[in-house]
């Protein structure tokens, strides 16, 4: 996929690396993250419509950041039918984990996956990963 972001936090390139081979791995030290503003996204681009079986996600623990402040988002995927943003699991109330990857099943077809807080925050992805 390509990688797809609303704003990219660049104050910490250490940790902070925003690219998708980052987000593709397990180390949730290289992160991708947005900015503080309202409505942020971090989005996999498929390209085309593809049938999507699964989706991994992990918070990114960078210590920039820290735990879990910043881990409450969305996982949403684009309906290939209706063309809306359909809500996955919902990590806003209870952040995404850091400790392990999280796999959601999903079963249908789609040309983006995205991780989406319609709160003012930031959004920190150790790892997103489409299988299918």
């Amino acid at each position: 996929y390509s990688l797809a972001m609303s704003s990219k936090y660049t104050s910490h390139p250490t940790y902070v690396k925003n690219t998708y081979s980052h987000l593709i791995s397990d180390d949730e030290n290289k992160a991708a993250a947005t900015n503080y503003a309202k409505g942020q996204y971090i989005q996999a681009s498929l390209g085309t419509y593809r049938h999507v079986t699964r989706i991994e996600v992990k918070c990114g623990a960078s210590p920039v950041f820290g735990y879990p402040s910043y881990a409450k988002c969305q996982v949403q995927y684009l309906d290939a039918t209706s063309g809306q943003w359909v809500t996955l699991r919902d990590f806003t109330s209870t952040a995404m984990p850091k400790d392990y990857i999280t796999a959601i099943p999903l079963g249908a077809s789609t040309n983006a996956i995205r991780l989406y807080n319609a709160a003012t925050t930031y959004i920190v992805a150790g790892t997103l990963r489409v299988f299918g």
